[in-house]
């Protein structure tokens, strides 16, 4: 009896871990589909990739202008020359908000980046409002 009652107990014990690895190979094999709300995430979180690169571009943009004022302030004479170097001060002071701003958007969920933008993009409207005055002192 001791003896039927171990090879029992092996073939029960070998039936449970068959049964688990067929179980385990069922489920690697089978990954769920993403669900809407996972879409959506990955959707706002490539929207807000693709928005941070544009803001930064921009930024970078306005900063080499800003750079170029201060050049050419340089060879400017007086009262045109602190014209170009206020006009680049108070692009420079902007768009150091405008980086505040976007950092937020980047540190923030997928889902509420949205809300983020909103500040970025008043900070990026008075940068583009003083680059298009700058512009006028140029010429």
């Amino acid at each position: 009896m001791n003896k039927l009652n171990s090879q029992v107990l092996v073939a029960a014990a070998a039936v449970v871990l068959l049964a688990g690895c067929s179980h385990k190979e069922t489920r690697a094999q089978a990954a769920p589909a993403p669900t809407a709300q996972e879409k959506a995430v990955t959707q706002l979180d490539a929207e807000r990739t693709s928005y941070v690169q544009r803001i930064q571009a921009r930024i970078d943009e306005m900063t080499k202008f800003a750079n170029d004022l201060r050049t050419q302030s340089a060879a400017a004479q007086k009262p045109r020359s602190k014209k170009l170097e206020n006009a680049a001060d108070d692009i420079d002071s902007t768009l150091k908000d405008a980086n505040k701003e976007l950092a937020d958007v980047k540190t923030a969920a997928p889902e509420n980046w949205l809300d983020e933008k909103r500040d970025v993009e008043k900070s990026m409207m008075r940068a583009e409002t003083q680059y298009t005055e700058s512009v006028r002192l140029i010429k």
